[in-house]
C-alpha cells in the first residue's frame, strides 16, 4: 500500500503487548495474530472521490497480489 502512496499503519495494536500492561501480561495468540493481520486504512473528512478511488484500487491491488504470492 505505501508503494502505491497510501498510508496505512497499525493504529490500535494489541493492550495487553503495551508497556502500561506489562504486569498482566500473558500469551493471547489470537490477539496477536491479528495484531499482525489488520491495518488501518485512511479514513478522514478530507478525503476526496479520487482519493477514495485510489485507496480502494491500491487496496484491491494489494490483494491480488497476496493472493498471487500464497
Amino acid at each position: 500500500m505505501r508503494s502505491r502512496e497510501v498510508g496505512v499503519g497499525v493504529h490500535y495494536p494489541p493492550n495487553h503487548l503495551q508497556p502500561a500492561f506489562a504486569p498482566w501480561r500473558r500469551p493471547l495468540p489470537v490477539t496477536e495474530k491479528a495484531g499482525q493481520e489488520l491495518l488501518s486504512l485512511p479514513f478522514h473528512q478530507h478525503l476526496t472521490e479520487d482519493d477514495i478511488h485510489h485507496v480502494v484500487s491500491a487496496l484491491g491491488q494489494a490483494v491480488e497480489t497476496a493472493r498471487a504470492e500464497r
